[in-house]
């Protein structure tokens, strides 16, 4: 009887340590995960707030028939990052960022103009083209995040009336400015072809951009023949593992 009453309580004090220890696991993968949500939204607040005080000192907007324009201070610019090559605006959305060019394509997937590590990142020019948009075909890569930020909104051309009200992105270099025309988009994966760089001739050219129109989610009324450059803008899409949404626009000089 006694033996069968040791038994019971060594039972008991196993099952109270078990439940001790899963309970002490719980509140740690409960503690972690709270850290995980508190740091990222830290890094969301700083990233905002290190584009915010950019916006603030580097463009005045001023108010136009169709859209609004900026003004921007170059010099200040390169005073915070001599990577700078432009910055990319999308009225009535949250794209209006500065963008930067350097040697690779991972530096700035999580660091901020200044350098500061932050996964927002900071948009970037692929590494292998020319950074005066002067290739066929120019890349602009940024990050979707689930907060809004970033190129969130791009992904919104996947909706046809984003298109209808967005039809023009603007992008401004020290050289000049432009305007990126929205023609086509679509999502695929990270491991797709859907970037090329160089082509054999016009007609490789063109096959590569009527792919784009054939997939895309939204139809638009503008042509792009032999002789025209497009921005392709590169961003996550969620709906499927390792998803990218790839958009691509007619680069148009706009004459001041």
């Amino acid at each position: 009887m006694a033996k069968r009453r040791l038994k019971k309580k060594v039972k008991q004090r196993l099952i109270t340590l078990l439940l001790d220890i899963v309970m002490v696991i719980a509140l740690c993968t409960a503690g972690y995960s709270g850290y995980k949500i508190y740091a990222s939204m830290q890094e969301d607040k700083e990233s905002q707030e290190s584009y915010d005080e950019i916006r603030t000192a580097v463009h005045e907007d001023t108010v136009g028939e169709s859209m609004t324009t900026v003004s921007i201070d170059w010099n200040y610019l390169r005073s915070v990052n001599e990577d700078i090559a432009g910055w990319i605006r999308l009225d009535d959305s949250v794209v209006d960022y500065p963008f930067v060019y350097s040697p690779n394509n991972k530096y700035y997937l999580r660091r901020l103009m200044n350098g500061k590590y932050n996964r927002n990142g900071t948009i970037f020019v692929d590494y292998r083209n020319q950074r005066n948009f002067t290739d066929r075909v120019t890349v602009l890569y940024g990050h979707h995040m689930h907060s809004g930020a970033m190129f969130a909104d791009i992904e919104k051309y996947k909706e046809a009336g984003f298109y209808e009200t967005h039809k023009v992105i603007q992008i401004f270099t020290p050289d000049g400015k432009y305007e990126m025309l929205p023609a086509a988009g679509y999502v695929t994966t990270g491991t797709s072809s859907y970037i090329r760089l160089t082509f054999s001739d016009d007609e490789d050219y063109m096959g590569y951009i009527n792919k784009f129109y054939e997939k895309s989610l939204f139809q638009s009324e503008v042509t792009i023949g032999p002789q025209d450059r497009i921005i392709l803008i590169s961003t996550c899409s969620y709906e499927v593992d390792d998803g990218r949404f790839a958009l691509i626009g007619k680069l148009v000089p706009v004459n001041d």
